[in-house]
């Protein structure tokens, strides 16, 4: 009897385990199977409009109750995705302008699909006149499509979106908000002035320029809702028009033999950190990823705006919350360093990368956005918060001029050591901004090379060539 009950006892016992062990492989098993919560939030699905009596509440601010003039021109860039392209003209049709006129541009590269240009032809643009420029011939390719923007601002300062961006309702004003704290910066001369380049949209949580990309949150800087920083924003910008020739005429010098050779962009090799720096080794920048970036037109704007110590005025609230953010829908510039995407553009991605989609300002955040600003902003522009190319905190602007000066220093004595002193000087000078028939200073007169700390790390590999 007592043996049975024993027996039974052992079973019972037996069954339990088997239960347990049961019970914790699915619990494994769950915890397996699902990704892990992200630290950074995503933009929401479906964002909702803003209700009547919040437009009434944003148009009685006092940025757009002066009637703000960015004398600016919305610029779409499209070809064949027309969903994304849905996505980004609806959320600036949503956007509040509070009565300004805002002329949109769309430009459509060579090969763009019928149902892209029938969508655009029907676009109904109620915040002023639209036009649509299709290009014919030879594709251009997002490149050539900011490099033709640029040489068709005819004078206007500029808002371009590649049509993988969505921008948020508050969008125009954080541009006039921005403009009536830091200016006036109506005329090229205020511009320079500020060594300002543009007024970005979009927040970023990735330094890009360090190999490999890295987090990088300004909040964790500095408690300023607005910071400067030595990187253009290609994800949703406002670009004043004051730089734009000078940059073309760079432009046109710097992608030109012996300093670029375009072709050599069809041979790169490598990945990532391995990856081929394209270019003569002689005008690149100190440990920057960007001289790895085939197609690229921004690299070159990185080049332009670190020689001459320009900026950018980026947001930075709670969480990276923006006014424009991208959902960098596959296509050939989408890829990782030497990593192509397959396109798809009958759909919108699913896959958002957290480190590079940070959430939209909705018009229901415009209260908590007021009280940081009118709590946390610098009164003067010269007392925002000061980044270089490589994310690096600077007491001031000047330290930012210095170090691009003494770059354009250094690339004039590669120059006269490869004996082309003519040839590397005359680059510097478009890249320098001098004055026509200005002189240049001799090389034997040349104060000591001021080294970004990020340079010393870079001298190594580029004595390997």
């Amino acid at each position: 009897m007592q043996r049975r009950c024993l027996l039974g006892l052992l079973a019972v016992l037996a069954l339990s385990l088997l239960l347990l062990l049961a019970t914790a492989t699915r619990s494994q098993q769950v915890v397996h199977s699902t990704r892990a919560p992200s630290e950074f939030e995503l933009p929401d699905r479906e964002p909702l409009p803003t209700p009547p009596e919040q437009v009434r509440v944003i148009c009685s601010l006092p940025e757009f109750q002066a009637r703000p003039n960015l004398n600016a021109t919305v610029v779409v860039f499209a070809w064949r995705r027309l969903e994304s392209l849905r996505r980004l003209t609806r959320s600036l049709e949503r956007a509040e302008y509070c009565g300004t006129e805002v002329p949109l541009l769309v430009l459509a590269d060579s090969g763009a699909s019928a149902e892209v240009l029938a969508y655009v032809t029907a676009l109904q643009w109620s915040h002023g006149a639209k036009r649509l420029y299709v290009h014919e011939g030879t594709a251009l390719g997002i490149r050539g499509m900011w490099i033709h923007m640029f040489r068709q601002a005819e004078g206007r300062n500029l808002m371009p979106f590649e049509d993988d961006i969505e921008v948020s309702p508050l969008y125009y004003w954080w541009l006039a908000r921005m403009v009536r704290q830091y200016g006036p910066l109506g005329t090229a001369e205020q511009v320079r002035a500020k060594n300002l380049a543009g007024i970005s949209l979009y927040t970023p949580r990735l330094n890009e320029i360090q190999y490999p990309q890295v987090k990088w949150v300004a909040s964790k800087e500095t408690r300023s809702p607005a910071f400067l920083l030595q990187v253009p924003c290609s994800w949703g910008a406002l670009f004043f028009s004051a730089y734009f020739e000078e940059f073309l005429s760079f432009f046109d010098a710097r992608t030109a033999p012996p300093f670029y050779n375009f072709t050599e962009e069809l041979h790169q090799t490598g990945l990532g950190r391995e990856r081929q720096r394209l270019g003569d080794w002689r005008v690149r920048l100190p440990n920057a990823r960007c001289n790895v970036w085939p197609r690229s037109w921004k690299r070159f704007l990185i080049d332009f705006m670190f020689a001459r110590g320009l900026v950018m005025l980026y947001p930075s609230f709670s969480k990276e919350r923006c006014f424009s953010t991208t959902y960098m829908e596959r296509v050939g510039h989408s890829g990782k360093d030497g990593r192509d995407e397959a396109i798809a553009s009958s759909s919108l991605r699913q896959d958002l990368d957290p480190h590079k989609t940070p959430p939209l300002a909705a018009s229901s955040h415009l209260g908590h956005m007021q009280r940081r600003l009118e709590s946390e902003l610098p009164h003067h522009y010269s007392a925002l918060p000061v980044f270089t190319l490589h994310h690096h905190k600077r007491r001031s602007l000047s330290e930012l001029r210095t170090i691009g000066t003494s770059f354009l220093d250094r690339v004039r004595r590669r120059g006269a050591e490869a004996q082309q002193p003519a040839l590397y000087d005359r680059l510097v000078r478009l890249w320098g901004g001098y004055e026509p028939g200005a002189a240049l200073p001799p090389l034997d007169t040349l104060g000591r090379h001021v080294e970004d700390p990020e340079e010393l790390l870079e001298s190594a590999r580029e004595n390997d060539i």
